[in-house]
């Protein structure tokens, strides 16, 4: 069985791959036309001259098209991921209001848990954030989650005891809680889903192919056209290079911005500071 293509452009800085995809394409254009000045010397080559221009123009065109089909797969990446970001923002918000339906102290407790949660959700998606960094976010995450879900699910078994809390109100609660949970996962997925490693090699050596071509087919006719050639290479790798950028959502030139999630997180601390010391201090201490 094949194994995948390890990922190695995502980890690019996309300058230098912008650089470092123009100075291939330019070596490779160089040794083309060389090759064809050298071959025109030798002999006729009026007739092979046009059968080439109209090879190359051909594999611009597919260059051209295998371009926008990735372009068109990066931007809906990132789209998705920014419509994934508003979402988790306003379903933790609604979670956040529900907590009141707790009651105060209940309410309380739970409000300075998503305010702890969506500091963790900050933190994750900050840029320059490592590898390391990532894996122990999640982990506190995970364990953040599964605290308040326990301490929903008492809520629950309290409700269902009579008390003054109805267990519809927990219910709605956990419900909210759960699209939160889901948010997290989902946004944990698209962070991951990069276009395929091997599109990205397909597009390098449809590139080369082309530039190589139309290269070739100016030697043959023996007559250096340096600008055009310099344009089309910096256009290809200048495309290459933003679809490398749309794909990583927290690094490069082109980001998903973290003001919303920020914004929520401010806005929830502030609110939780807001609740008298002497009640804070009760809630950390009734498991109520």
């Amino acid at each position: 069985m094949l194994k995948p293509l390890p990922e190695v452009f995502h980890y690019l800085d996309e300058i230098a791959f912008f650089l470092c995809m123009a100075g291939i394409l330019v070596l490779i254009a160089e040794i083309a036309f060389r090759y064809g000045r050298r071959r025109a010397k030798k002999e006729m080559t009026a007739d092979l001259g046009g059968q080439v221009s109209a090879l190359g123009g051909t594999l611009l065109g597919l260059v051209a098209l295998l371009l926008g089909f990735a372009f068109a797969m990066a931007l809906g990446r990132f789209n998705t991921r920014q419509d994934l970001l508003r979402q988790e923002v306003n379903d933790i918000q609604a979670a956040y209001l529900r907590a009141d339906t707790l009651g105060y102290f209940r309410g309380a407790e739970m409000k300075n848990h998503l305010a702890e949660y969506t500091r963790l959700r900050v933190e994750y998606y900050t840029p320059g954030t490592l590898a390391a960094q990532m894996q122990e976010n999640i982990a506190q995450t995970d364990a953040l989650q599964k605290k308040m879900w326990k301490n929903a699910v008492d809520l629950l078994n309290q409700a269902n005891k009579k008390t003054d809390l109805s267990p519809g109100q927990v219910s709605d609660f956990m419900g909210a809680l759960t699209r939160v949970f889901t948010d997290e996962n989902n946004r944990t997925a698209a962070r991951g889903n990069h276009i395929p490693e091997a599109i990205l090699w397909l597009l390098i050596f449809v590139s080369a192919c082309a530039v190589g071509t139309v290269a070739y087919g100016v030697g043959l006719k023996g007559s250096r056209i340096l600008l055009p050639i310099m344009v089309l290479i910096v256009a290809i790798c200048a495309v290459l290079s933003i679809i490398l950028d749309l794909d990583r959502p927290i690094r490069g030139i082109i980001r998903i911005g973290q003001r919303d999630m920020a914004a929520l997180h401010e806005m929830i601390e502030k609110d939780v500071k807001a609740i008298p010391i002497t009640r804070r201090t009760a809630v950390r201490q009734d498991g109520n």
